[in-house]
């Protein structure tokens, strides 16, 4: 990022892909924003943030696929443990499961068969 730094207007860093200490030096000079995932730290709470409503999306996402299209085998790919970009995506994607009355089985898929 160093060597773009005066050549560009600001930058836009996806979370946990730049190391702090760069981030707060670079920060001091042009403006940067933080997309998806949580505040890494403190030092940082200065930077403007922009975070994804992961479960929100994953939830109706997975209700539109079940009631508007009568989907009932879905799988969910992916894991828990995924960048902080996805948080979230997988309770949501449960959620919506469950409230059509599909059951969740523990392999992150769920359908009637």
């Amino acid at each position: 990022m160093a060597k773009v730094a005066g050549r560009v207007d600001g930058f836009a860093v996806l979370a946990r892909t730049v190391p702090t200490e760069e981030l707060e030096v670079i920060s001091r000079r042009q403006p940067v924003v933080m997309l998806a995932g949580p505040r890494e730290s403190d030092h940082l709470d200065h930077l403007d943030h922009i975070e994804v409503a992961n479960a929100d999306g994953q939830r109706e996402l997975t209700r539109h696929l079940i009631e508007d299209h009568g989907l009932r085998r879905l799988a969910y790919v992916g894991s828990a443990e995924e960048s902080a970009g996805r948080r979230g995506a997988l309770p949501g994607y449960v959620e919506a499961c469950r409230a059509a009355g599909i059951e969740v089985a523990p392999s992150r898929t769920c359908g009637s068969g």
